[in-house]
């Protein structure tokens, strides 16, 4: 008796936990539903009870289905878990694709409200930073000023991102190794433009591109080593810009026109006359090389045979230059090597070709064009030498420089000379 007493007491005592238990999850799943994070659709049910199927006013079958699935998210938030998924599936007959159409409604809101909030708290926070600079503050200072400072909006050093993406964003890179994207894009042919192109993406580009280490090397890949101070001028690139150089991503070229009188014909009171078109080009290199050609086709066909040191054009001139203020010295080589093949039959009537060595000393100056300078190169001093191997003697003539047969070379910027990089700039 005494063991049936207490085995119906452990019953009874079993009975009573158990209702304890269950009220106790219930509890917990409430709460756990309270604490959920909040939606952009919980404004516009929190208020409204659950709706009737059928008691939809809405015309179009998307809008009708979007009430059902907005009337299933509210019902599950507030527990009804049997009555959501009835919204659910009446939704997904109408439209079957309507929780996909919601969710990417979901992300646009949230990533929109999150851009407002923080392009709102970027902008007062930099007009007040604003504010507290001077205002004669160079703007590279004020971006330094602005990146450098400890806001909490400004999370990224460099830049960031305006639009959320899945692939890894160019803010993921340090600041060091911009630095060094940016030595490519100027490269060893140094291109300044496309580095200022650059400054032109962000403020943060803006920042790196104007790096002192970046145009102290411009300088002295322009100058040569000597270049050891920007004195007189602020900054290396107030010195590059200001001072007088040459272009390096194209061509300076000049067109020469002349009427020559052809051939005399029977007709005796209209002699012919031709005209003669050619051209001269000046593609100089940092490195101190420069070529000369003087060529009568179309210039499309000849600029991009002068892109590289190892261009092999016939009748062109190589040689080397060297740059003081704005006064340009040259000297240019030719080397003709003719070797003559006799006939045996005509053999006692000609003579073979001795080699001979031509070397061109040119003198010029260079000059801006309106507002844009270092655009125009002048002429001021043209002479050629002729070593004649077979005699060994020299011959030495100048040039009688006229505005028509050497008229001034004008610069053109050559796109293709910028597309590709071959090695980065180095100082």
């Amino acid at each position: 008796m005494d063991m049936l007493s207490e085995s119906e007491d452990e019953v009874e005592d079993s009975s009573l936990s158990q209702p304890s238990q269950l009220d106790k999850f219930r509890e917990e799943w409430h709460a756990e539903l309270q604490s959920r994070v909040p939606s952009p659709f919980d404004n516009a049910r929190s208020s409204s009870p659950v709706q009737k199927p059928g008691s939809s006013k809405s015309s179009t079958p998307y809008e009708k289905a979007k009430e059902l699935f907005m009337n299933g998210v509210w019902a599950e938030k507030n527990g009804l878990v049997y009555e959501a998924m009835e919204y659910y599936r009446k939704a997904t007959k109408i439209v079957p694709d309507i929780d996909i159409q919601m969710t990417a409604l979901y992300r646009q809101s949230m990533a929109q409200t999150a851009n407002v909030q923080e392009s709102s708290e970027t902008d007062r926070t930099a007009a007040e930073l604003s504010e507290e600079l001077d205002e004669d503050t160079d703007l590279c200072t004020r971006f330094d000023q602005l990146f450098s400072s400890n806001c909490n909006e400004l999370k990224t050093f460099y830049c960031s991102m305006e639009k959320p993406q899945k692939s890894m964003h160019i803010s993921a890179l340090p600041g060091e190794i911009l630095t060094y994207i940016f030595r490519w894009v100027v490269s060893s042919d140094v291109d300044a433009r496309s580095l200022e192109q650059c400054a032109k993406v962000c403020r943060g580009f803006y920042v790196l591109a104007r790096d002192p280490c970046i145009w102290h090397h411009i300088c002295t890949r322009t100058w040569g080593p000597g270049c050891q101070s920007c004195q007189p001028y602020s900054t290396w690139r107030a010195l590059f810009i200001e001072k007088p150089h040459l272009y390096y991503h194209g061509v300076y070229m000049n067109k020469v026109e002349l009427f020559r009188q052809g051939e005399s014909t029977l007709e005796r009171y209209y002699p012919p006359w031709m005209k003669v078109v050619y051209y001269r080009y000046l593609r100089f290199f940092p490195d101190g090389v420069v070529f000369m050609l003087t060529s009568s086709y179309d210039p499309i066909t000849v600029i991009s045979q002068l892109r590289s040191h190892g261009a092999q054009v016939e009748g062109m001139c190589r040689g080397m230059y060297r740059m003081k203020e704005n006064q340009i010295s040259c000297i240019l080589k030719r080397v003709k090597n003719k070797e003559t093949k006799v006939n045996q039959r005509y053999k006692r009537n000609r003579e073979e070709i001795k080699d001979s060595e031509m070397t061109f000393y040119l003198d010029l100056t260079l000059h801006g064009h309106g507002t844009q300078p270092n655009m125009v190169i002048k002429w001021e001093k043209y002479s050629v030498s002729i070593y004649h191997l077979d005699t060994q003697n020299e011959s030495t003539s100048d040039f009688k420089l006229t505005k028509q047969d050497f008229p001034p070379f004008k610069f053109a910027r050559v796109k293709s000379y910028a597309t590709e990089s071959t090695a980065p700039l180095s100082g």
